[in-house]
């Protein structure tokens, strides 16, 4: 059931004839989706079988699923640079510099969100039915107007953990500017390990592209994948794969396909051959719990790792990593993916952002937002055969 939750803040005007507008709009697209909904296949997926090879030696003890709380107030000293050029080569990703400190929403200049940002959501509705399990359900942020651009976001968790509830400001910002959030719930592990995340994910792509076939608030013929951490994982792989991993689907989805126009990924592991046998308490276990298997090969990891999956039509890709990591490893995932990336997809397909002076939990205090805005505008602006450009010029 579609339920409309809209903020109480004082100070906003009366929107009785956008509500009016919604509700029609929402009634005549439940209708349509309601027996789409009820046909989904609801088949557990096949789990992949383990080939016979020599594991790779990790320590077993399961650890405590990550906080889902948001991080503390940011501390990073942010470098004031100014507005310049920025531009890739060949085989090398876009470097992101180090944002400079200010408010956002007040000095044109800076690429910071305040402390006390709160973003400005028009309207939410909740607990959207994307397929026929309880779990198949997404949330939308909406700003004002129609035809908003479509931005999908995967919550993080470790892939055992975490609720599409949990939203960060830097994702959510983009509503002010426009643009339509979906957050995506989606089965977690170890009850329903790999491939079942990523099916989750694509079913909600198609029907996301299904939805905005009929519905006047969205056009998701651009999507934009954003994922933090497992849920970057999650949209880094679902990003590389379009046509593999693809869930059973009735024919009312039969025309839409997993693609996105673009992906931002944030401190996500891409590489679980190496995530695997790093030295973090939470590696091993999460990585196990994740795909199901103790121990896995290597052939395993690399079939659910988005760096083992990169080819010549992968769309562009942020990478944002924190320098400091000590869960993901800056150099062995995000900057190596990145560079990959960028190798296999062409000039100015790879944006990377290392967060100096961070570690896991990169925030809305760090991110460089005002790189990640122009990074997903011109995602959205550009048509699929063009979308690969060798500079962009960042306006202050």
């Amino acid at each position: 059931m579609f339920e409309s939750t809209k903020s109480n803040r004082e100070g906003w005007p009366s929107r009785g004839r956008r509500a009016a507008a919604v509700a029609t709009a929402l009634g005549v697209v439940l209708t349509v989706f309601a027996t789409a909904t009820e046909s989904a296949a609801e088949a557990e997926p096949t789990p992949i079988e383990t080939p016979v090879e020599t594991p790779i030696e990790t320590q077993s003890t399961v650890p405590a699923p990550p906080p889902n709380t948001l991080p503390p107030e940011p501390t990073h000293e942010a470098q004031i640079l100014p507005i310049e050029s920025t531009s890739a080569t060949s085989g090398q990703p876009l470097l992101v510099p180090d944002p400079r400190s200010g408010d956002l929403r007040l000095e044109p200049a800076a690429d910071l969100l305040a402390a006390d940002y709160e973003p400005d959501v028009e309207q939410t509705i909740l607990d959207v039915a994307y397929g026929p399990l309880e779990v198949q359900r997404l949330d939308f942020h909406l700003p004002a107007g129609v035809d908003a651009p479509l931005i999908a976001y995967l919550h993080s968790g470790g892939w055992v953990g975490g609720d599409r509830i949990h939203v960060p400001d830097f994702v959510l910002r983009f509503v002010e500017r426009g643009y339509a959030v979906a957050s995506i719930g989606y089965r977690l592990a170890p009850d329903h390990p790999f491939p079942a995340p990523v099916h989750d994910i694509k079913l909600a792509i198609r029907w996301l592209k299904s939805f905005a076939a009929d519905s006047p608030l969205v056009d998701a013929d651009d999507i934009i994948l954003v994922g933090a951490s497992a849920g970057g994982h999650l949209a880094a792989f679902t990003a590389a794969t379009v046509g593999t991993f693809e869930p059973e689907t009735g024919p009312e989805l039969a025309g839409f396909d997993s693609s996105v126009a673009a992906v931002a990924v944030a401190v996500g592991p891409t590489d679980l051959t190496t995530f695997y046998g790093h030295d973090h308490p939470w590696a091993a276990p999460l990585t196990e719990a994740f795909l199901g298997c103790s121990p896995c090969t290597t052939t395993t990891l690399a079939q659910a790792s988005p760096a083992a999956h990169l080819h010549t039509e992968l769309p562009p890709a942020y990478f944002a990593v924190g320098a400091e990591d000590g869960l993901v490893d800056v150099a062995a995932q995000g900057i190596s993916t990145a560079d990959a990336w960028a190798q296999a997809a062409g000039p100015g397909s790879a944006w990377l952002d290392v967060v100096e002076g961070r570690g896991h939990n990169i925030d809305d205090g760090s991110i460089n937002q005002r790189f990640l805005e122009a990074f997903v505008d011109q995602a959205v602006a550009e048509r699929p055969a063009d979308r690969r450009v060798g500079s962009v010029t960042q306006a202050g």
